[in-house]
């Protein structure tokens, strides 16, 4: 858990840091750590499912997100949010891309690590070779962010945090789901 944090810290600072360096060179306006820092709060339907034994189970999570935005143009940009989930408890760590379809409409797509704290997921899942299972996930995710205006947007998103596995013989989990929230520009 320790070393989540201190990666996201360092992430955080380093996308901050490439933020002022392309301000600077862009525009003669100064740059903080908090220039395109947004706060989100999304609701998250998942669809949890043990393929073999076929125990399927519907979730619901409730994520806080905190974002940081790299313009690299007017059109492109990169994203890293750092998040907890509540109900369903998972940390994710994401990275994505942003393109700017319309004037408020942006199309997102990233990946991430997602770290599952809660115990209906780490009570059922079972390692390779009777090992101990990972609590850690790379998943992916894509949707849709509309700004209502300068400040506030509304988003959907369908992430993959983990997937079904047909090729191997024992039990896999999988983990899908949709997401809708809304977004405040600090």
């Amino acid at each position: 858990m320790k070393n989540i944090f201190s990666i996201s810290l360092t992430l955080c600072c380093f996308l901050s840091f490439a933020q002022q360096d392309v301000t600077k060179t862009s525009t003669s306006k100064s740059s903080s750590i908090f220039d395109n820092v947004s706060l989100s709060l999304d609701v998250n339907l998942l669809n949890a499912m043990h393929v073999n034994e076929i125990l399927e189970q519907d979730l619901t999570s409730y994520v806080f997100k905190i974002q940081k935005k790299l313009n690299f143009n007017d059109n492109f940009s990169a994203d890293f949010s750092l998040g907890y989930a509540f109900d369903f408890k998972y940390i994710p760590l994401e990275l994505g891309l942003s393109y700017n379809l319309f004037k408020n409409l942006n199309a997102n797509l990233g990946c991430g690590l997602y770290s599952i704290v809660d115990d209906r997921w780490t009570s059922t899942t079972m390692g390779l070779d009777d090992e101990d299972p990972s609590n850690n996930d790379f998943g992916i995710y894509f949707g849709l962010h509309y700004m209502l205006n300068d400040k506030f947007g509304l988003q959907v998103n369908y992430n993959s945090i983990e997937s079904e596995e047909e090729d191997i013989e024992i039990s896999s989990m999988s983990l899908n789901g949709t997401s809708f929230g809304v977004s405040y520009k600090l």
